[in-house]
Order: structure tokens, then C-alpha cells, then sequence
């Protein structure tokens, strides 16, 4: 009697939910505060019967600014930034200074006298093109101020962008390690298992890979996926342990959109090891009716000549934000994610990529880890001849604006130095089973048995420094 054991597609990812980091710091200018000082003092009696019964407060100068809060954003730069300049006549009742910057918020309480001030509100944004901002000094109207007229300063600001189509940068050193374990109660005469070996791609080099010592190397069809074959036999009421580590190189990505003009004409001829990724899958189903109505659903219909299909897997990158939930476990397949109307980061990926898939776009799931210990997850690449693969994460970008308000992590990953890649491949045929559905925790497995053995498993990555 065999028995084929498919647990370990059970594992779930982690949560996406993603903090707002932000920094937050308001200060007077020394300069212009003496001035005003000196002022005050002239005037004397004059200013100190005006001050507190006229209060102005005036916003002077609005002006963007990357991390180092002093040169103008950078696309792809860890925080986004505001720095404003305002002026405060009189002896105003403690207000709120309030940021938006795209779809988030920031506010901080004041309570100043007269002078000159300068505020600046970071937000972590992976977000490129043109950034909407409003600053609003008193928007609770708490101030004695009477009149709102310099009160608010609106805009829009553009990161600077790379001077290359993809720019991979701040390249980090990582090390991972994977192991799966076995407790036996009973006999098996054989255990086989899998690991997927990362390999080098896009924003990852690995220069060092190493595995249990009676592994094998194991290239599973159609994709080529690489995988760690490990065959264990005569096992009995016993434990096993199986591992695999490396050393990565990872580098946060940004990209250029108007240096990337790839023509819908230029994908149909990508090598044939690109082109598999444009087809269907048994759980990316890509030719399915409602796939492709899918994905016509945020393209106009003469979308082959007015975008180009960077721009067409945008604006379906932002319908997945808006459409779907954040929930686990996932359903199984894009089509049962569609139904479903929720999934996991890799449901979410499973539906993107499907979708683009349908519309000719070579696409893919990555299935790796972030830094941390069992901090599993997925995400995508896209596939355009003059870039090669690009990531983007539809589900860190839903956390950030499940609205499908703003393409948050399309192309764009300021922490993209903090996870890895293990596979990309979503089927493996291997001399014992053909998988389907991806490797959310980088492994599987088989087993053969005369008798009906009790087996627990448990499987744990880490990465980090």
C-alpha cells in the first residue's frame, strides 16, 4: 500500500500588515526667533497687547524631502517627506499640524508662541509617480485663529527617478537556513523531500549554497525549478532531519517607468522559457473565461494601443488591491481566489499573475521568506524584454491602500534587501508526484509505506544578518 503525503502546502504565510514608520519633529529656527525676539522687545507694550488677542497662523513654504530630510525624495527611498515652514503670530490655544501625503496621515500636537517654525513628516511610501500632499495647520480650528486662509498648502510631487529603467541598490548580506523534521512512529521504507534552491535572479545573488550531505540536485519540469532531493529509506520509530543554507546578496528595487517602453509586439517574441510563464496553470488558469474578464476589467478596450503593458499590469495591480481581502487560509487557485473575493499573499499574487498571464504578459510567483524566523510569504515578478523580471507585492501594496487608491510596491521595494526568494514555479514534476500550488514554505514531500506509520512534521526557515 503507498500513500502519497501533500501536508506541506498547508503552512500559511505571514501577515502582511505593514506599520507606518514615520518620524515626526518640529523646531523653532533659532535665527528668526531672536529676530522676533528682538521685535517683541521693541515694540513692547505694543506687541504684548496684540499678541494674545490676534492670532495668525500662516503656512509659508511646503517643500518635499527624502530620508536625510534636506535633498528632494529619491523613488524608492525608504521615507517620503514634508518640510514645512510656518508662521505663528500672537499666542495661539494648542492645535494639530496634519500631513497627508497619497492616501496616509500623520498629525502632531503644538503649543508655541510667536515665531518661526519648520515641521517634517516622513511616511514610508513605495509608491512612484505623481504623489498628491496636503498640510493643514489647526484643522480642528482650536487655535483663536479666525481665519483659515493660509492655513492649508496642497501639491504634488515626483520622486525622482532612476536614470535606469530597473535599479537594483543597497545590496545587503543574508543568510538562510531551512530544516524539516520528521518524527516516525512505525515503519516507511522510503522518505523523499524537497527543497526549492534559491537561486540568482533579479534582486538576489546567492554566492553560497549548501545542504544535507546525502542531497542530490534535482531540475523539476516545466520551469526548471531547481530543487534539493533528499532520499531517506528502512526508517523506524526514529527522528530525521533534513536542512538546506545560503548566503544572499539582496538589493531593494526601483524602477523607471518612462524608460520602460516595451511594446505589446515585443513580448510575442521572448525566449520559450519566458514565453511558459504567459500559459495556464492548473491553479493559475489563465485561460479560463473569467480570468480574462478579469482582466480586461481596468483595461479600456483598445488597451493594445493606448498602454503600454507596463502600464496595462498597473492598473490591474491596483484592481487586485481594491478587489481582494487579506484572509487565511487562501483558496487553492486564482479562479477560486476570484470567487472567493479574499486570499492570502499568495492567493493575491495567484489572481495578478493569472491576470496578467491573460493578457500575454509573462508573469510569475515568487515564494520565499523575510528576514525574521517562519516569516514565509509571496509575491511576483513580471517579465518585459528590455528589463527582464521585475518584483512587485500585491499584497504588501493592498495593506497600503486596499482602496486600489495608489500602486504601493509596484516595481517598487524599499525593503526588497530584507526577503528572499526560493522558488519560482507554481508546478514541479519530480520522479514522484507532479505539485501544484507553489511552495509556500520553500518545501515538500513523499512517502512509501507497507504499513500505516504516524508521522509529525515541522519545518522552520530563518533569515537574517
Amino acid at each position: 500500500m503507498s500513500t502519497l503525503d501533500y501536508t506541506f502546502g498547508a503552512y500559511s504565510a505571514v501577515s502582511p500588515a505593514i506599520g507606518q514608520f514615520f518620524r515626526v519633529s518640529s523646531v523653532a529656527l533659532n535665527r528668526t526667533w531672536r529676530t522676533r525676539r528682538v521685535v517683541t522687545m521693541i515694540l513692547g507694550v505694543v506687541l504684548a497687547a496684540t499678541s494674545f488677542s490676534q492670532v495668525s497662523l500662516q503656512i509659508t513654504s511646503v517643500t518635499p524631502v527624502g530620508a536625510d530630510n534636506v535633498k528632494p525624495p529619491k523613488l524608492g527611498d525608504p521615507l517620503y517627506g514634508l518640510k514645512v515652514t510656518w508662521n505663528v503670530t500672537g499666542h495661539p490655544q494648542p492645535f494639530r499640524i496634519l500631513f497627508q501625503i497619497a492616501n496616509q496621515t500623520i498629525s502632531f500636537n503644538q503649543n508655541t508662541g510667536p515665531g518661526t517654525y519648520v515641521s517634517i513628516a516622513d511616511l514610508s511610501m513605495a509608491l512612484d509617480g505623481s504623489i498628491p500632499y496636503t498640510v493643514t495647520l489647526d484643522p480642528d480650528r482650536t487655535s483663536g485663529d479666525t481665519s483659515s486662509l493660509n492655513h492649508v498648502r496642497s501639491g504634488q510631487f515626483v520622486p525622482t527617478p532612476p536614470i535606469k529603467a530597473v535599479n537594483y541598490f543597497d545590496w545587503r548580506l543574508l543568510r538562510g537556513q531551512q530544516s524539516m523534521s520528521f518524527s516516525i512512529q512505525g515503519s516507511i521504507d522510503k522518505l523523499v523531500t524537497y527543497f526549492a534552491r534559491p537561486a540568482s535572479c533579479s534582486n538576489q545573488v546567492i554566492p553560497f549554497y549548501g545542504a544535507s550531505n546525502n542531497s542530490t540536485f534535482y531540475t523539476a519540469a516545466p520551469f526548471s525549478q531547481v530543487l534539493t532531493r533528499t532520499i531517506a529509506t528502512k526508517l523506524s520509530n526514529t527522528s530525521v532531519t533534513v536542512s538546506q543554507g545560503f548566503t544572499a546578496l539582496a538589493a531593494n528595487c526601483r524602477i523607471n517607468q518612462g524608460l520602460i517602453t516595451d511594446s505589446w509586439a515585443s513580448l510575442q517574441s521572448v525566449p520559450p522559457a519566458i514565453w511558459q510563464f504567459t500559459q495556464a496553470e492548473d491553479v493559475l488558469q489563465s485561460d479560463d473565461s473569467e480570468i480574462i474578464a478579469y482582466a480586461h476589467k481596468y483595461l479600456p478596450s483598445d488597451y493594445e494601443s493606448t498602454l503600454k503593458p507596463i502600464e496595462a499590469a498597473r492598473l490591474i495591480f491596483k484592481g487586485v488591491e481594491k478587489d481582494l481581502s487579506y484572509l487565511e487560509p487562501s483558496p487553492p487557485s486564482a479562479l477560486d481566489v476570484l470567487h472567493a473575493g479574499y486570499g492570502d499573499c499568495g492567493g493575491m499574487s495567484s489572481l495578478y499573475v493569472a491576470a496578467l498571464r491573460a493578457i500575454g504578459i509573462p508573469a510569475r510567483i515568487v515564494t520565499g521568506w523575510l528576514t525574521g524566523s517562519d516569516q514565509w510569504h509571496c509575491w511576483s515578478e513580471l517579465y518585459l524584454p528590455s528589463t527582464g523580471w521585475i518584483p512587485q507585492d500585491v499584497t504588501f501594496g493592498h495593506s497600503a491602500a486596499s482602496d486600489g487608491s495608489f500602486a504601493y510596491y509596484f516595481g517598487i521595494l524599499p525593503t526588497g534587501n530584507e526577503r528572499i526568494g526560493v522558488s519560482r514555479a507554481t508546478t514541479y514534476a519530480v520522479p514522484e508526484i507532479s505539485w501544484n500550488g507553489g511552495l509556500q514554505v520553500g518545501a515538500f514531500g513523499w512517502w512509501y509505506s507497507h504499513g500505516n506509520p504516524s508521522l509529525e512534521i515541522t519545518c522552520h526557515c530563518s533569515l537574517g544578518n
